[in-house]
């Protein structure tokens, strides 16, 4: 790696040197996932790498090195990590799943609202790494869940996160096209963040790139589809009184709320992200 010194003679010359290679291939953020990555070779949160100057071994530094080449082609870190965090907790990912973004814990902040019985069934559809579920799951310890998802290699994470997370009894995966082998009336709360992008809308560096497009893209000219199944499913297998709640994308909240009030369901919550978009939307069937 050219841009990187040859024999650097300590941990914090190392960083200095990643920075400066992930700043001249145009992360803006250099320093820091210079920082997240050596941490993750090391295996100690990033603020220990202040208390530490030794050297990197002969093959930390291969692994570095590789990892920066990787990252430097567009590559997003937590793929490279091998994990996320989200809502206090560690989930696996890889490109086999979506990333978890902070702004999708505004579902949980509105389902644990919601959701105030001590016992009941959730479900998360379109679940990817679990993140929604168990996060939701964490919270609420006298539920159960089901993680669905169409695609296997998804579940497979999924599975591997219910694992690590020790919520082996209390939730389990369905490879399921939304609900339709959800049997009717079993569920209380459904959480799910369907694809909403079009072909056509710019995303954040690397995302298209790397990141499974079957659950970042829909059809052209069709940015409510899923939304349309899933409301359809949801009337089925939700038992009275049940909620749904949905992150919904830039400029599509209007859209969805118009679908779900033709289709019978009350608007009783919608949040807004950092950036001040309308990521969030909780619905009630009216008639249950």
């Amino acid at each position: 790696m050219s841009n990187l010194p040859r024999r650097p003679q300590s941990l914090q010359e190392e960083l200095r040197a990643a920075s400066r290679f992930l700043a001249t291939a145009g992360s803006e953020d250099a320093r820091l996932e210079a920082e997240m990555l050596a941490a993750h070779i090391l295996g100690v949160e990033r603020m220990e790498l202040l208390l530490r100057d030794e050297s990197l071994s002969e093959s930390q530094r291969a692994t570095l090195e590789g990892l920066l080449q990787r990252r430097a082609v567009g590559e997003p870190v937590a793929y490279l990590e091998g994990s996320r965090g989200f809502w206090g907790l560690e989930f696996l990912v890889d490109p086999r799943v979506l990333i978890p973004r902070p702004d999708s814990e505004l579902l949980i902040v509105a389902a644990l609202e919601i959701a105030v019985t001590e016992m009941g069934t959730v479900s998360d559809w379109g679940t990817g790494s679990g993140a929604l579920l168990l996060s939701f799951l964490h919270e609420r310890p006298g539920w159960r869940g089901i993680a669905v998802d169409q695609s296997t290699d998804a579940l497979a994470v999924a599975r591997a996160n219910i694992v690590a997370l020790g919520l082996q009894g209390r939730a389990r995966c369905l490879e399921s096209d939304w609900g339709e082998q959800i049997d009717d009336a079993s569920l209380d709360l459904i959480l799910c963040n369907p694809p909403y992008i079009e072909p056509s809308e710019e995303l954040g560096p690397g995302v298209a790139e790397y990141e499974p497009h079957e659950a970042l893209f829909v059809e052209p000219g069709k940015p409510y589809a899923h939304y349309e199944q899933v409301l359809a499913d949801a009337a089925r297998v939700l038992r009275p009184g049940g909620s749904i709640v949905f992150e919904v994308g830039r400029a599509r909240i209007d859209g969805v709320i118009r679908r779900a009030r033709e289709a019978g369901w009350a608007v009783v919550d919608q949040r807004r992200d950092l950036g001040g978009v309308w990521r969030c939307l909780a619905l009630q069937r009216g008639d249950l």
